[in-house]
């Protein structure tokens, strides 16, 4: 009869056990997973705090102004060229 508490015990115990293992095995990965976005996170907050900090320098918003919105200063002439991407797609039709 000591035997089978004793058999009936330890199986319990193995049971938990390996439960926790499975447990602790699957909140590593998950652990590694989320250190892998925080670091992501991390580098799109520096480019972002970066592009702020640009965006507080005129001259860089002048630059940006001109390159994508074609604005120009008083007396300037915009030419427009096309880029490389352009010509080889008229030249694919």
């Amino acid at each position: 009869m000591l035997a089978a508490v004793i058999v009936v015990v330890s199986g319990g115990l193995v049971y938990v056990y390996s439960q926790q293992v499975s447990l602790l095995h699957a909140k590593e990965t998950e652990k590694v997973e989320l250190d892998k976005k925080a670091l992501a996170v991390a580098q799109d907050q520096k480019e972002l705090k970066s592009t702020i900090n640009k965006l507080h320098d005129d001259d860089y918003i002048a630059k940006l102004a001109r390159s994508e919105y074609f604005l120009s200063e008083k007396g300037e002439i915009i030419f427009n060229i096309p880029e490389e991407n352009d010509k080889k797609k008229e030249s694919s039709n």
